[in-house]
């Protein structure tokens, strides 16, 4: 859930709290039971999401010394996506797996009854977004530097990753919005209702965009 997801959860919350003191007291147990629990959970999957992907990747790259010599975009483009692939498919089993976990772990918490969610769908999702999120990140910045490379500036070199980590936060929000069927449905009654799921519109998706794009251009 992004940060408007969290302020409008905490306002219906405090919605049909009359006074001030129980709306703090409903907003407070909020916090401590949903708020925090899940920052702590997005923060140690981003973590392990991030760090999976690295090092996969800095593992597949020094398997390959030509790789880091050659200069031609026939050669990167194609070793760019693949790394990607190969590097996001780890990152996001590990990231659906540690999710279906700690799902249910904050259920327990909670007391409450755990979504309904099929672990295999929830693979299949977290897998097939995180591919095409890295995916389209890596091939694109890599298109975009190769059109700047040699004596480009910090501010060209800059604009390659902002538009990189836009354009893959599009891809990433565009295969979450087909893959999310298959978590709480079969295969097949998924590949069902895909046949009529309409494309999410560029104002939906939009957010995602940014949100990555932040991420991927903050230190």
């Amino acid at each position: 859930m992004d940060v408007t997801g969290y302020v409008k959860e905490a306002k219906d919350q405090i919605a049909e709290k009359t006074s001030s003191k129980a709306k703090a007291v409903k907003l407070a147990h909020w916090a401590t039971t949903t708020w925090v629990p899940n920052l702590v959970r997005s923060t140690i999957l981003g973590s392990v999401t991030w760090t999976s992907y690295e090092v996969t990747t800095a593992h597949l790259v020094a398997t390959s010394p030509a790789l880091s010599t050659a200069s031609d975009l026939q050669t990167l483009l194609p070793w760019a996506f693949g790394v990607s692939v190969v590097a996001g498919t780890v990152a996001g089993s590990l990231h659906g797996t540690l999710w279906s976990v700690s799902e249910t772990a904050l259920a327990r918490f909670k007391r409450e009854a755990s979504s309904p969610f099929r672990v295999r769908g929830v693979l299949f999702s977290h897998t097939s977004t995180h591919l095409a999120m890295f995916a389209s990140y890596e091939t694109t910045k890599t298109f975009l530097m190769h059109q700047v490379e040699g004596d480009h500036t910090d501010v060209q070199g800059a604009a390659c990753i902002v538009g990189a980590a836009a354009a893959s936060g599009l891809v990433g929000e565009l295969a979450t919005h087909f893959a999310a069927p298959f978590e709480h449905q079969s295969f097949a009654a998924a590949r069902q209702e895909l046949r009529t799921l309409p494309l999410p519109s560029l104002r939906s998706m939009a957010p995602s965009g940014l949100s990555t794009m932040l991420g991927k251009t903050m230190p």
